[in-house]
Parts: structure tokens; sequence; C-alpha cells
């Protein structure tokens, strides 16, 4: 394989990282001691197992994986069934996962998302307040502007038509597109998205924004789609559609999961097997 084509590969994979979504984690994490229980069982397979879960929770809707959909999520990471079950079972029985009635969560991936998420929203915020007195600026330069040619030709007894202007008043925005890329947050394709922004007007930009600020607040990121389509198809455009259930509606921030009151007969067999005395609940 050529110089020309590694430089592809590499380039490649630096947009991936790119794309992928990120979240912080210890980088001490192997010596926790509920991973180690976790290693005593499985190894180093099922730390792996263990982080690759985790991941999957990072870009699940809500942070939870779906407690019916083992055996497909088994299929996909390549493992069987019963050993992914397995794993799972003793991540609850070390408190590395809790459950609700239909899905399961890491309660410390919850903890570590909500510090993310508010940088977000307040990064979120300033882009929708610096927008709004940039926007402001630009109409009173617009206003000065038009007032300024209008009293020039009134001075000269002549009256300048619309379609006689030669050069437009309003400056573009260069922080526009930093502006819709950060309240869109859909970090995919960042590169083609420019290029489609780059095609479209001042007007179509300024439509853009002032309808994702209200897009965004009820369309969840996983039905936003890529934004190199809301851009090429022009959907600011569109009629916003509330794609939010009654549930998120109700309850934005995740539930912490009820107080355990008693151990599953799969932990009791697993203390039992290791030697040891479950710890008490209280």
């Amino acid at each position: 394989m050529g110089p020309k084509s590694s430089k592809v590969r590499i380039t490649n994979n630096i947009k991936i990282m790119k794309d992928a979504y990120y979240f912080p984690h210890d980088s001490n994490a192997q010596h926790d001691e509920k991973i180690v229980e976790l290693r005593c069982e499985y190894g180093w397979e099922g730390y792996g197992i263990y982080w690759a879960l985790v991941e999957r929770m990072r870009d699940a809707e809500g942070y939870k994986l779906r407690s019916d959909k083992t055996k497909s999520l088994a299929m996909v990471l390549g493992i069987s069934t019963d050993k992914l079950t397995g794993i799972i079972d003793l991540c609850f029985s070390v408190e590395l996962f809790e459950s609700d009635a239909e899905y399961y969560f890491s309660p410390s991936l919850l903890r570590r998302m909500e510090k993310v998420d508010a940088k977000r929203d307040q990064a979120k915020r300033a882009a929708e307040a610096r927008w709004g007195s940039e926007r402001n600026a630009d109409a009173l330069q617009t206003d000065s502007g038009r007032n300024a040619t209008g009293n020039a030709n009134k001075s000269k007894g002549k009256e300048i038509k619309p379609n006689e202007t030669k050069t437009d008043q309003t400056k573009p925005n260069e922080n526009l597109w930093e502006t819709w890329w950060d309240l869109y947050d859909v970090k995919q394709d960042e590169m083609k998205a420019q290029v489609y922004w780059s095609k479209i007007t001042q007007e179509e930009k300024q439509k853009a924004i002032a309808h994702t600020t209200e897009f965004i607040k009820v369309t969840p990121k996983p039905y936003r789609g890529n934004p190199v389509g809301y851009i090429q198809g022009k959907k600011w455009n569109n009629e916003i559609i509330d794609r939010r259930n009654p549930k998120e509606i109700q309850d934005v921030q995740p539930k912490r999961a009820p107080k355990k009151t008693h151990y599953s007969a799969q932990e009791l067999d697993y203390y039992r097997k290791m030697g040891k005395t479950p710890p008490p609940l209280n």
C-alpha cells in the first residue's frame, strides 16, 4: 500500500475520531474494586465487554440500554448470549449497573454526562445570546445604511429605487456557520456540511439559525438527522414537529433507580460461588 493510501486511511481515522461521541472516564478504572471483581470472574474480556456496554449507553437515548435486547446485543459484540447475560448480571451485583422497569444503565456514566450536558447547554445558550446580539447589530447597521442613502438622495433631489441599489449594505457574518453548527449539535460530516453552507445565501443562513433554535428544543439528537441533509434540503422551511414522547416531556432528566431491597437469585448464586456473604442493603 503506497504513501497516498496510507495518508487517506489516516485522514479517515482522524475524521471518525472527531465525529465520535465523547465521554470522560477515570484512567485508573481497571483498579476499581468493582472492576476487579468483574475481572476475577471474566478476565480482560469481561473488562472489555463492560466498556463496550458503557460506550453503547453513551450513544443511546437517555444513556440507557433496553433490557430486552440482550440477544441482539450479544450478536453485535460477538459473544454468546449466556456470557453477556452473566457479565451484565455481575455488573448489577457489584453495582456497576442499575436498572428500572425497561432499561439498565451506569450511574457513574449518568453523573458524568449530567456535567457534559450542562456544559453543552451553557454553550448553546451562549450561542443563542451571541446570535441575538449579532442580529440586532446587523439590523442597526442596515437601518443606518438605509437612512444615510435616503438622506443623500434627497439632497440631490433624486429618489433611488430598490432595483437600482448597486451594493448590499449588510456585511456577511463569518460566525454564522459556527453558531449554527454548535446549535444543531450533530457532529457528522462537518467539512461536507460546511461546503453546502457556503452555497446558501445570508438570508437562508439566518433562517436556518432561527429555525434550528426552535427545532432542537423539541427534537432529540437521534431524530435530527445528518447536518448535510438539513442544509441540502433547506429544512428551515419545514414545519417544526415535536418529536419527544410524553415521558421525555414530563421528565427530561434521567430518574435514579429505586433503592435496592433484595438480592436476585443470580446475585445470591454469584456470592455463593465466590464464597462471599452479600453486603447489607441498608
